[in-house]
């Protein structure tokens, strides 16, 4: 398996500037009442604030996020529409109500799930939705966001999105593998490589995997060890994968307080260890969607 992929090192700053945040853990369904729902706003409180000092402005949040972004300056959110009831119909009504709660410095641009537009009225609604790139003063896109697993690419020739939000990481190359991310990549799409990191299966312990997960766990350890032969950790490890993807413009990833996002921007600015990136692939599609399952569940 080769991914035609080299390297190039980018300065700090310059790879730090990728990244994007997930707002789906900090949601406002997270966000509930009493002492452990106080807690859960101030670790979201801080974790907004520790990025936006960072001088970055970009979010991915479901809807419901957008109040999240009232202290943290101008930004860009990418706003994923729940698929349950969404029509053709209701698109431009959850579009309106989503610019209604969120500052009117913010850009907005929309999701569609993939999977939702492979139903029989797909057509109908990506017809709607992209009626609404030019909808009032600050026109955004409608992109699509595909699950694991899924096919990107022929929802990209299908569709012709702006924006694509697709899953790639250290593990997961199989959009890579396959030549689909280069190929959606010259058709002029912005990426936005959504990657599991924290809490995906390269920093979770072996014992009590789910089966699925667990059949993988060799092939793992196998990965760790290789990483720490370079001297370097898992985390920069995998940001630095994500972050030299030449076919992104960013890379979302997902940060439950500001300790997190701390850590991820300080492996950002990291150089690129020196590996064998091919080879560090996970060869194990059941392990993979498992754990993008696992990590739906927790956002």
């Amino acid at each position: 398996m080769s991914s035609g992929f080299v390297h190039e090192q980018a300065s700090g700053a310059t790879r730090t500037a990728k990244l994007g945040l997930s707002l789906g853990a900090l949601a406002p369904e997270h966000d509930g009442p009493g002492v452990r729902g106080r807690v859960a706003r101030d670790a979201a409180e801080e974790a907004l604030r520790v990025f936006a000092r960072g001088g970055l402005g970009l979010f991915h949040g479901p809807e419901g996020a957008e109040r999240w972004l009232d202290g943290v300056g101008d930004a860009r959110l990418v706003v994923h529409l729940k698929s349950d009831a969404l029509g053709p119909d209701h698109v431009e009504g959850r579009l309106g109500l989503a610019r209604e709660r969120l500052r009117k410095s913010c850009g907005l641009d929309l999701l569609i799930d993939g999977s939702r537009l492979l139903a029989p009225d797909g057509d109908a609604l990506w017809c709607a939705a992209g009626k609404l790139e030019d909808w009032g003063a600050e026109p955004g896109m409608v992109g699509i966001a595909v699950e694991p697993g899924g096919d990107a690419l022929g929802l990209a020739r299908r569709f012709k999105p702006r924006l694509m939000q697709v899953s790639v990481s250290l593990l997961d190359q199989r959009l890579i593998a396959s030549g689909a991310l280069a190929e959606i990549a010259a058709m002029g799409v912005e990426i936005h490589l959504h990657t599991q990191l924290l809490r995906g299966l390269l920093f979770l312990p072996r014992e009590g995997l789910p089966p699925a997960m667990a059949d993988a766990g060799p092939q793992v350890s196998r990965v760790r060890r290789q990483i720490a032969e370079a001297g370097a950790d898992p985390l920069q490890a995998a940001l630095a994968f994500a972050l030299d993807r030449p076919e992104a413009q960013s890379v979302i990833v997902e940060a439950g307080s500001g300790g997190e996002v701390r850590a991820l921007m300080a492996a950002a600015a990291q150089p690129s260890p020196r590996l064998d990136w091919t080879a560090l692939a996970l060869d194990n599609p059941s392990a993979l969607d498992a754990e993008a399952r696992m990590g739906r569940q927790a956002a």
